[in-house]
């Protein structure tokens, strides 16, 4: 982290900073899989090292809703919790897929309790908070989002049943390359800053953030002309490609979108944009973006280790019989070409919009 973006940031939260980044540079999380038994260990770790635990909220609860949550409302689950809860499934990977969710508030300064905009600073924003009133909606008034969310899950599951039933899945890239198994009764669980970081007190969780995304099989994100310009959108996606394993690859979630059976999926390749330049809603937010995208750049995480151990290989069977079969080290050099630079205008991500309306 640059002396510039420690001296913007409170010393709780460059504390809490500083844990996350030794945790992630630490022996016990590079050596934990990718598999059921290390993303427990990393969930594990994050615990331990005192930053808050990682919600999530399910699939399952988003359709009964209909809308994401806000944070308050409690439906939020521990995701430790949740991943032993569904167990480990094929080649052990996890039954509780966990997906990062990437996105532009729709309406950020928006007040129910005033039925209107309150612009950041302003006098109804004032009112707003003295009045106890929430502001900000992560979605439109029809919640597109969340019915966009609730049929990608839908969606994402019938291409495991199909990979499972020994079908080709019309995404032709699910299954195993996300470490992500083929069982009957997975579920997906949604990191969602909405309901998964206290809108009362965000800075601990954002403190933590590198870890959430780490831990995450999947990597999504709300993707629109707006989504890309904006700063947040932009360290998230710097955050997956440095830290996560699937971060070069990010399903793209467009509203609108229906559960249909398409030929394949639409592949782009993004270059990642600086999130300095990125347009903020509260300017006070910038010390944390700077600090989020130095933690990003600095990383060690993503190595050729990492990749060739856990990308690879989803259990340590697989990696020694890989070993066996290429004695020449070809996944040593594979994992060395896979290496990613994540600084801005150099890494580049590769985006899957998923079958949606045309």
């Amino acid at each position: 982290m640059t002396r510039s973006a420690k001296e913007a940031l409170s010393e709780s939260q460059l504390a809490l900073g500083e844990r996350c980044e030794r945790m992630l540079a630490s022996r016990a999380w590079q050596h934990a899989n990718v598999n059921y038994f290390g993303v427990e260990r990393r969930l594990e770790l994050i615990v331990e090292a005192g930053l808050p635990p990682m919600t999530v909220v399910s699939a399952t609860t988003l359709e009964e809703l209909g809308r994401i949550p806000r944070s308050n409302e409690g439906y939020q689950v521990d995701a430790l919790s949740a991943l032993r809860a569904h167990g480990p499934g094929i080649v052990n990977g996890s039954k509780a897929v966990l997906v990062f969710y990437s996105h532009r508030w729709k309406r950020p300064m928006w007040c129910p309790g005033l039925n209107k905009d309150v612009p950041w600073g302003s006098e109804d924003f004032k009112s707003a908070k003295e009045l106890g009133y929430a502001v900000g909606d992560v979605d439109g008034p029809d919640h597109e989002k969340a019915r966009a969310l609730i049929e990608w899950s839908k969606w994402f599951k019938r291409e495991q049943a199909w990979f499972r039933e020994g079908k080709i899945p019309s995404g032709a890239l699910l299954g195993n390359t996300y470490g992500v198994p083929v069982d009957a009764d997975m579920e997906l669980y949604f990191w969602i800053d909405w309901p998964c970081v206290d809108q009362s007190n965000p800075s601990p969780s954002m403190a933590a953030l590198p870890a959430y995304v780490a831990v995450c099989s999947v990597i999504s994100a709300a993707w629109s002309e707006e989504y890309s310009r904006r700063a947040w959108c932009r360290v998230e996606l710097v955050m997956a490609h440095a830290f996560a394993v699937a971060g070069q690859k990010v399903f793209v979630i467009e509203e609108g979108f229906r559960d249909e059976r398409q030929k394949a999926l639409k592949k782009e390749i993004v270059t990642l944009d600086d999130p300095a330049d990125g347009a903020l809603t509260n300017d006070l937010d910038r010390p944390v973006i700077n600090s989020l995208t130095s933690v990003a750049i600095s990383s060690r995480t993503f190595s050729c280790r990492v990749v060739c151990c856990t990308n690879s290989c989803v259990s340590w069977h697989f990696f020694c019989f890989w070993n066996l079969l290429c004695c020449c080290q070809c996944c040593g050099l594979c994992a060395w070409y896979q290496s990613r630079d994540v600084r801005p205008g150099h890494g580049t991500v590769v985006t899957k919009i998923a079958p949606a309306h045309q």
